[in-house]
């Protein structure tokens, strides 16, 4: 059966033996080597020694103000839909979002339920239907679904009237995907979603460009790159390490252009975190199979937090650490990494766009070029046009059901299979 947790952020004991996903494995650790120069293009660093640690614990980044929920089974489908319908159906626990009188409540619950009817109406129908056309059926349900999120605090411009997308295309000047751009237009769905998912107005003026969203979604990384695209999303591993006094945030990151060039998301990192060499046993440390290949850079939180009892890790403040990078942070689509790191949109502005944005803005698009420009997806003539963007209905739509049960409840929710701890 099914089961759902809280995932409870008091101090660890780490003298305990480990009870839950993130409890602490506690070692002693050997000094680090000494310091020596690490040269990336257009950045020379001096990796120091990082701080010595008595005790770790691995949690995944998050926001502190939010307690996120582990369910102890993969993400899947079928319970992502029946989660998101028990949201919709059960009045006492989709009541209790909205204020006002009880026969305000009533009003809202029944808009709320109805565009989260809408929506998995819409997403089941999409599952019946081949390609890249399902993309039609896919955006409508994750315009419902944006309409339901957004409710409790815009239901003034939802409830009986008339909001537009929030995105639009010219199918007149599309010639190819990579050339493409996509207008936001303020005061539709699309700038208010982004507004409450980053907590930031849309900058004023700026377009979407098709070939940076490709890049910003991490499931159609293998296909883009027939398009001539590199993704630009890369993954981390968290470790909260501790002595007796304080404890502070170690990541491991994939190595990656964004954080090894003059960008304005290296700039932001290294505002929090700073390089170090990595530690002789950070395999064992982040609990990472030897099997695992990837180049990884190593960096730790400037900013401590303070151990008010040696041997116990306070979490829920530790994750303010890593919470700071919450511009470039994505909740993971699947089991393999923490967190992605997904960089702002342009190297030298800093406007943030996370992968579940770029995910509904790629719906968006497909579902208009399958409405106005379908020769696009001529497989005869655009093969790789046609392969990403059967991709991207097929890889999209388990990751937009998991964007929406975090949005509706502005919390994380994590999936990870009931065996995955088990030694």
């Amino acid at each position: 059966m099914t089961t759902l947790a809280r995932r409870t952020y008091c101090p660890v004991d780490l003298r305990r033996t480990t009870a839950s996903c993130w409890d602490a494995s506690f070692a002693r650790v050997a000094r680090h080597p000494c310091r020596r120069p690490s040269h990336t293009k257009g950045v020379t660093v001096t990796l120091g020694a990082g701080r010595p640690y008595k005790f770790w614990a691995l949690t995944r980044p998050s926001n502190p103000l939010h307690i996120s929920r582990q369910w102890a089974e993969s993400a899947n489908v079928p319970l992502l839909i029946e989660a998101i319908r028990g949201r919709a159906e059960i009045a006492s626990r989709s009541k209790q979002q909205f204020s006002g009188s009880l026969r305000q409540k009533n009003v809202l619950w029944t808009e709320y339920r109805n565009y989260l009817r809408q929506g998995i109406s819409n997403f089941e129908a999409s599952m019946n239907v081949p390609n890249r056309s399902s993309g039609l059926l896919l955006y409508y349900a994750a315009l419902n679904f944006a309409k339901a999120e957004l409710l409790d605090t815009h239901h003034q411009q939802l409830v009986n009237k008339r909001i537009g997308h929030g995105l639009s295309f010219n199918p007149t000047r599309a010639r190819s995907v990579k050339g493409d751009q996509l207008t936001v237009i303020s005061g539709d769905v699309f700038p208010l979603l982004y507004e409450r998912r980053t907590g930031k107005p849309w900058p004023k003026s700026e377009r979407l460009d098709i070939r940076r969203l490709l890049t910003q979604v991490p499931e159609i990384a293998t296909q883009s790159l027939d398009l001539g695209l590199r993704s630009r999303v890369t993954g981390l591993y968290q470790m909260v390490a501790a002595d007796d006094a304080q404890c502070w945030v170690v990541l491991a990151v994939v190595r990656d252009l964004s954080l090894t060039r003059k960008t304005k998301t290296r700039e932001l990192f290294l505002k929090h975190f700073r390089p170090i060499q990595r530690h002789r046993d950070w395999r064992d440390h982040f609990a990472l199979s030897r099997r695992l290949v990837a180049s990884f850079d190593f960096y730790e939180s400037i900013k401590t937090v303070p151990v008010s009892i040696p041997g116990q890790i306070p979490i829920h403040h530790a994750l303010n650490l890593s919470w700071a990078l919450r511009d470039v942070l994505s909740a993971p689509s699947d089991e393999f990494f923490d967190a992605w790191i997904t960089p702002y949109l342009l190297d030298t502005r800093a406007v943030a766009l996370p992968a579940s944005l770029a995910r509904y803005a790629l719906l968006f698009y497909a579902s208009s070029l399958v409405r106005y420009k379908p020769a696009m997806f001529d497989a005869q003539l655009h093969p790789e046009q046609a392969l990403l963007f059967d991709a991207i209905a097929r890889e999209c739509a388990l990751p937009l059901l998991m964007d929406t049960l975090s949005g509706l409840e502005r919390t994380d929710h994590v999936f990870e299979a009931s065996g995955s701890f088990r030694l």
